[in-house]
């Protein structure tokens, strides 16, 4: 019964577009220590930036999150530094300028942060083997509808369709590429998932071509999916869409793209992979001439997914065509799409994780 009703849940989010539900909470005024955390839901927070700060003693470093790239907008962040010694905290307004939050040195302990309009970054300056533990929060709770990926952290493997921010290729359009406008951002927002690593690359396709930097091929990166501190809980992998335009025949494609699974499987035992097919893609004049390509591609996707026993979300749904993909690129000669472009793909796979989630509650209720 418990099953049903979860599943009639995901379903009824699946028709209303929707999956949250945010309690309201008052943030404190300033920053506090207290013994023990206060209650509070965990949340995901995307943890933009980190680095190791070579300027100080071994074992420290700092990162940052961007308060407008999180999945939920929040009104205040709790942290927990988990051992004794220097810590700080401090943010970046919009002018530019920091902003002192813990006004010096602070200890181990618990802080309440609340978060201000004009703060566009928080940052921590803490111990390195500290950051697996933050157990970063939102005091006073929040809500968030529990699907299978609440919490998750996800990487991306693909080619130009997910790049973003500092993955993108050199002469991208910025604002097509921003990390907020991506299909795979819209899906993370949606469902409360963490952005890990984004190993996507423009260009790129299954296979490494002669040309092209060593390394980049999608059967060389897709071990590189984790950071030092962390392994991926979630997959996503849209890719292949190079090898098509090069050449590649389909049996190729699908032959690497199992050799790719079978790796990332291997690597990452406990990750969730998960397959994506191609929308229609292609410049004005080429969009007809490529959608055979791109129908070939998306089999060789499903055959690959149905071989390895893996999900699929379908995006070759996403109603492009011949006569409106004008206003779907970034200029009439680009196959890339601009930011209304991926405004339809990430709906798209929202409603396909959706569909997913359903499927496993059918599942469980069995």
């Amino acid at each position: 019964m418990k099953m049903r009703k979860i599943m009639a849940a995901l379903l009824a989010a699946l028709c209303a577009a929707g999956g949250t539900a945010e309690a309201a909470a008052a943030a404190p005024t300033v920053p506090t220590v207290t013994a023990s955390p206060v209650e509070a839901v965990n949340v995901p927070f995307t943890l933009t930036g980190h680095a190791v700060d070579s300027g100080k003693n071994n074992g420290r470093s700092y990162f940052y999150i961007v308060i407008a790239e999180q999945v939920r907008e929040v009104p205040g962040v709790e942290v927990t530094f988990t051992r004794e010694g220097f810590h700080q905290i401090w943010a970046i307004g919009s002018n530019g300028r920091t902003i002192p939050i813990s006004n010096g040195a602070c200890g181990k302990g618990t802080y309440q942060i609340p978060v201000t309009k004009e703060m566009v970054r928080l940052e921590f300056d803490l111990f390195t083997e500290e950051i697996p533990f933050l157990g970063l929060s939102v005091p006073g709770g929040m809500t968030v509808m529990k699907t299978p990926y609440a919490g998750r952290s996800l990487s991306i493997l693909g080619d130009s369709l997910s790049e973003a921010d500092n993955w993108k290729t050199a002469g991208n359009d910025p604002d097509a590429y921003n990390m907020t406008s991506q299909w795979w951002y819209a899906a993370a927002k949606e469902f409360g998932m963490n952005l890990l690593v984004n190993n996507s690359v423009g260009g790129s396709g299954v296979y490494e071509e002669a040309a092209q930097k060593k390394g980049s091929g999608g059967l060389q990166r897709c071990m590189s999916l984790h950071t030092a501190a962390r392994e991926p809980d979630e997959i996503f992998v849209l890719l292949g869409a190079n090898d098509i335009l090069r050449g590649r025949t389909p049996q190729s494609i699908a032959a690497g793209y199992q050799q790719m699974v079978q790796a990332m499987q291997k690597r990452y035992p406990k990750a969730e992979i998960v397959l994506f097919t191609y929308p229609y893609f292609g410049s004005v004049e080429s969009f007809q001439k490529y959608k055979s390509k791109v129908d070939s591609l998306n089999m060789a996707i499903r055959t690959t997914a149905k071989n390895c026993g893996i999900k699929l979300v379908e995006l070759a749904g996403c109603p492009f065509t011949a006569e409106n993909i004008r206003q779907y690129l970034r200029s009439p000669a680009d196959i890339h799409f601009n930011r209304a472009g991926q405004a339809l793909i990430g709906p798209a796979a929202v409603k396909g994780l959706y569909i997913l989630a359903a499927e496993a509650a059918m599942q469980g209720a069995r």
